[in-house]
């Protein structure tokens, strides 16, 4: 039988080895102290939304985006997200929602980097966001004001609503419920 040529020498070289452990030891740095609210590079840090669930006894703590518009009347109405983005996916409805539905006036966003207090740097990292122009933000509230009004609820605003749920691990059922934020997004 023919011995394969080079088969007694490695793979890969020690020094590309080393290369390719520095290259992703940067996303997974900026990611870990970074607080989640970046990623630096989607094809090496996956899969998204992976984290951890906290579990107290018998109990998760789930946080939920919640979306409620106005019926005619007024009354809160929840909206499913599918339907309010279509034909955008709703699982970029937390990323939307963080940017206020395209509204955001935020041009810095300060971020607080995990363990850095610890080496002397007690300021947050500023970050330039940007920001939509008058006439996209124009856009973006006549686009949504149309769904809503698809929808039949009212085109002048809706409610975003952070919620954080308990629910019984055995059972299912859910055991608590707390608003922990919430904010109304105007469109006119």
């Amino acid at each position: 039988m023919k011995e394969l040529p080079n088969a007694d020498k490695p793979f890969f070289s020690l020094r590309f080895t080393i290369l390719i452990a520095t290259i992703l030891i940067i996303p997974f740095t900026l990611k870990t102290f970074f607080n989640y609210k970046l990623e630096p590079s989607i094809a090496v840090i996956l899969p998204s939304g992976a984290g951890k669930i906290n579990l107290n006894e018998e109990v998760i703590s789930v946080r939920q985006l919640s979306l409620y518009g106005y019926d005619s009347q007024g009354d809160l109405v929840k909206i499913d997200p599918e339907e309010l983005l279509y034909p955008l996916p709703d699982r970029f409805i937390y990323a939307i929602a963080s940017n206020n539905f395209g509204l955001q006036q935020k041009k810095i966003e300060k971020i607080w980097i995990r363990g850095m207090g610890d080496l002397g740097f007690t300021k947050p990292l500023e970050i330039r966001r940007k920001t939509a122009s008058p006439p996209e933000k124009k856009f973006a509230k006549a686009w949504m004001a149309d769904k809503l009004q698809a929808l039949e609820l009212s085109p002048e605003s809706f409610l975003v609503r952070y919620e954080e749920k308990e629910i019984n691990v055995n059972t299912g059922e859910e055991v608590s419920r707390a608003i922990k934020n919430e904010r109304i997004i105007s469109l006119r």
